[in-house]
């Protein structure tokens, strides 16, 4: 149980200071009310650059007593990177930032705040979207997205996190606001800060943390959301340096000037103490909790646990380090020893238990402090609960409780109405001393650091995600540092990856406008694209369609080598290679010549050639493409490879697949190549057209222009990666990809899966992981940190609300990085991309009564608008549609006239 305390309890705490403010009572409440606007002691703010009045430079806070603030934006490392290892090796970089970066005799204070995001964090993210939306449909659902997530705004769910490191710095000759400094003292103290805070970056840079040192606005909008508590989902004005600007137009209060002081800026709200038990600022309810005498051994980041904890309202977190006089405390706790030797060698009296155990506590201290050089601080610990009502108050008590039990010994201290005390105290940049301190050493000190924040993300905000701290984090895949990025989606079925993938790809056309190929073999992604305009393509079973292996890229006549890899690579899956490796790639050579020969024989058709023309090559060829003769032993291994490959041409069953001239012209903004009519049981066949539909891909990505992007995603990739000679083809296709810009995804169902692909690792730079039953699979397989284990572990999904993913980046240089991100989206796409049995029976259906409006139907559908299903669409939603009218797999869909009138910011 706690030892809850007033902060005014007899002989065990500090009783509070008086405030300076005058107070009158509330007739509404009988409680106390007053402004805490002069309780702060801010003077001014001060550029670095003394003559400028710059609101974008770096800056310091001037206080009345003469002591300067200085001020750094922190950004702490997202716990993908927190390995146990990292963080034992940050746990001594920490204890240097302490040490020598926080001079004795100065204090810092760290700063974690969880405020409602502001309309203009989305607004940033939506005006970084394109201005002129290609595709109507994609933004329209975009648009909704967006939506929601404004939504959840509104309703105070969507949250930012902000960090930033405060600390004191006293002038060379000391001044005040009664006896100001002449110009040179005031340049020498200012040259003081930004001496005392470059060195502040750079340790924390060390130790992992990102840093900006703070300017003047940013000084400013820290103070104002602190003490302004009703403002912080709103936006802060631009600070007023100036003097002379402060003096224009000057208002009158009462008859009397009044001056736009810094504090007159940052302090709007009264404070108000009402019923002893609470205090409101403005007309929002504050909560302080001081975590006194915390034990001395604690995790390190145990407060990223307790802010997760409490979910409900918002929190600031203070965490203060004073640094002491290490000689002075050393001489106190020797002291304190040589004062226990009589109570513990006496031999007068029996030695007393109490002052036996004290002096071995305090030999063992000595000890650990001599051997580590271990440095002394006071530090304070407060979190402030803020709520909109008084039920949502209760509630993140509760919540705090149960969060504070985490600290195994811990005296939380529940300050009631004295909340304003606190609350005006730890407020930024005023240079004061917390009166809930406790002494510890640089070991435990560290532990209070906050190690981990919410992932900001990648790129630019391209796609925007709630993450699972409630938190924003922005992603673009194409900003991993290469000309195209490769990714890979894991996750077990029925988690949702056609979802996932979907909301990404509806995202990336909106913003880019993106070549988009889909390789499907459950129907999955059908109803989809075909919204969007694609080109819908079937292969296998009864389909007419017909795609030439050995097409070319127009006015192209020979084949380049990304080209010929494939071809080896198809006439490999039936011509099986030997057990003898030589042998293996000499026949190889001997099958890669007779396609050059091939083409060369047919430079002037107007026609590419076939199959069947390659298999006459290799049962006549008796040189090379470069005129030199082959060995008898080379005419042999040709003719061998001819006869294993004659029944697969012709008028074989597979020769009516690839021994065919194409029928279809496959270069389209979005293409959809349905495999559904491949048995399921025929991996084999369904290998064969992914790797003609591979080859296809590549051939768009040719011709389309160089700087538009290109997006392959792939559906059960597994399949075509079982072999060594699969794996070669699919990692040089990869690598061929990214010349022509074209991004390649896949999907896969385990992380085991990837046993198949270790050549294909470093080729992939994004990997989205479901809820994985076995997550130190995806380490093994993945080459992932051991930190996703405990990630995974505790994502979640709600139907029809949201999915948890891990997005985990691996950039060209540096350790992987990531979030768990939920993924989320309107009625309308759910109803669109759902993939559920029933669900997509409804869909069908919807479809048909409104005569193939595929957005008709999805907007009924999300209405609540429901179709009765009749025993024919059961039946029709089982069977297996199929497609063998060239028209139709030929031509795009009609555009849907109303999708430019529901397209946003046209």
């Amino acid at each position: 149980m706690f030892n809850f305390r007033r902060a005014t309890g007899p002989g065990k705490t500090p009783a509070p200071k008086k405030r300076k403010s005058e107070t009158t009572r509330d007739p509404r409440t009988g409680g106390s009310v007053g402004s805490h606007t002069e309780t702060q002691p801010y003077w001014d703010i001060i550029p670095d650059s003394l003559d400028s009045q710059d609101r974008t430079g770096p800056a310091s806070m001037l206080l009345e007593d003469g002591t300067f603030e200085i001020g750094i934006v922190v950004r702490p490392p997202s716990r993908l990177l927190m390995s146990e290892q990292v963080l034992d090796g940050r746990h001594f970089d920490l204890r240097a930032v302490l040490k020598l970066a926080v001079p004795v005799g100065e204090r810092a204070r760290i700063y974690v705040q969880k405020f409602p995001a502001r309309k203009q964090d989305l607004e940033a993210v939506s005006k970084a979207r394109r201005a002129q939306h290609a595709n109507a449909l994609a933004a329209m659902l975009v648009h909704k997205r967006m939506k929601l997530l404004d939504d959840r705004r509104i309703a105070g769910e969507l949250k930012r996190w902000e960090f930033y490191i405060t600390m004191t710095v006293r002038p060379p000759l000391p001044f005040s606001k009664t006896a100001p400094p002449i110009e040179s003292d005031l340049k020498a103290a200012v040259q003081r800060c930004v001496g005392r805070r470059r060195d502040l970056m750079n340790r924390l840079a060390v130790a992992g943390y990102g840093v900006q040192a703070m300017s003047a606005q940013d000084i400013k909008d820290a103070c104002f959301y602190y003490n302004t508590l009703d403002a912080r989902g709103g936006v802060s004005a631009p600070v007023i340096l100036d003097e002379h600007s402060r003096l224009d137009n000057i208002p009158l209060v009462d008859g009397e000037p009044d001056s736009l002081t810094i504090r007159r800026q940052v302090v709007l709200n009264p404070a108000h103490a009402e019923d002893k038990a609470y205090v409101v600022c403005g007309s929002s309810f504050v909560y302080a909790v001081s975590l006194y005498d915390l034990p001395r051994y604690t995790e390190f980041g145990l407060f990223q646990s307790v802010a997760e904890g409490i979910t409900t309202g918002d929190m600031i977190f203070c965490i203060e380090y004073h640094h002491l006089d290490r000689q002075s405390e050393m001489e106190r706790l020797e002291s304190a020893q040589r004062g226990l030797y009589s109570a513990v060698n006496s031999t007068k009296y029996a030695p007393s238990a109490s002052a036996m155990q004290r002096n071995d506590e305090l030999k063992e201290t000595l000890r650990f402090i001599g051997d580590h050089k271990e440095e002394f601080y006071t530090a304070g610990v407060s979190v402030l609960l803020i709520s909109r009502t008084l039920e949502q108050q209760d509630e993140m008590l509760n919540q705090a409780v149960g969060a504070f039990s985490q600290f195994q010994a811990s005296r939380p201290v529940m300050h009631g109405y004295q909340s304003i005390e606190v609350y005006e105290a730890n407020a930024p940049f005023n240079g004061r001393r917390s009166e809930f301190a406790f002494k510890t050493v640089e070991s435990n000190s560290v532990g209070f650091f906050p190690p981990i924040a919410p992932f900001a993300g990648v790129g630019k905000p391209t796609l925007v995600f709630r993450n699972r701290a409630n938190g924003l984090t922005v992603f673009d895949p194409f900003a991993a540092g290469t000309s195209a990025s490769h990714f890979l989606v894991v996750g077990p079925t029925g988690w949702g990856k056609t979802y996932q993938v979907g909301s990404t790809l509806t995202g990336l056309i909106d913003a880019y406008d993106p070549w988009i190929t889909i390789i499907d073999r459950k129907h999955d992604f059908k109803d989809w694209m075909l919204a969007m305009g694609g080109l819908h393509i079937v292969l296998g079973g009864k389909s007419e369609t017909t795609l030439n292996p050995m097409d070319l890229p127009a006015g192209e006549k020979r084949p380049d080598e990304g080209k010929l890899n494939f071809l080896l690579t198809l006439v490999r899956n039936f011509a099986l290679p030997g057990l003898d490796d030589r042998m293996n790639g000499e026949e190889d050579t001997v099958i890669v010549e007779a396609f050059k020969l091939t083409y060369m024989a047919h430079s002037q058709e107007t026609e590419p050639p076939i199959l069947s023309d390659v298999h006459r090559t290799l049962e006549t060829m008796s040189q090379f493409s470069d005129g030199h003769s082959m060995t008898q032993a080379q005419r042999d291994m040709a003719r061998s490879v001819a006869g294993r490959l004659r029944r697969f041409l012709g008028e074989s069953d597979w020769g009516q697949v690839l021994d065919r001239r194409s029928n279809c012209n496959t270069v389209a903004k979005y293409v959809y190549y349905d495999l559904r009519n491949i048995d399921s049981n025929d991996e084999k066949r369904r290998k064969i057209a992914m790797h003609i539909i591979s080859d296809r891909v590549l051939y768009t990505a040719r011709v389309a222009p160089l700087e538009d992007k290109k997006i392959c995603f792939i559906d059960e990739m597994t399949q075509q990666i079982k072999t060594g000679t699969d794996r070669a083809y699919i990692s040089e296709w990869l690598r061929l990809g990214r010349a022509w810009g074209l991004s390649v995804g896949g999907a896969m169902q385990l992380p085991s899966d990837t046993k198949y692909m270790p050549e294909l690792q470093e080729s992939f730079n994004f990997f989205w992981l479901g809820k994985l039953a076995k997550p130190q699979h995806a380490i093994e397989n993945l080459d992932l940190p051991e930190t996703i284990a405990d990630a995974i572990s505790t994502m979640g999904k709600v139907d029809g609300e949201y999915a948890d993913w891990l997005l985990v980046y691996k950039p060209e240089d540096g350790d992987p990085n990531g979030e768990v991100l939920r993924i989320e989206e309107s009625r309308e796409f759910y109803w669109l991309q759902t993939s559920k049995p029933a669900d997509r029976r409804l869909r069908m259906a919807a479809i048909k009564r409104r005569a193939g409006d595929i957005l008709g139907a999805v907007q009924d559908l999300a209405a609540g608008n429901y179709p009765e299903l009749t025993d024919a669409d059961e039946a029709n939603a089982s069977e297996t549609p199929v497609l063998s009218d060239d028209d139709e797999i030929n031509a795009q869909p009609a555009p849907l006239a109303d999708l430019h009138a529901l397209a946003v910011n046209q």
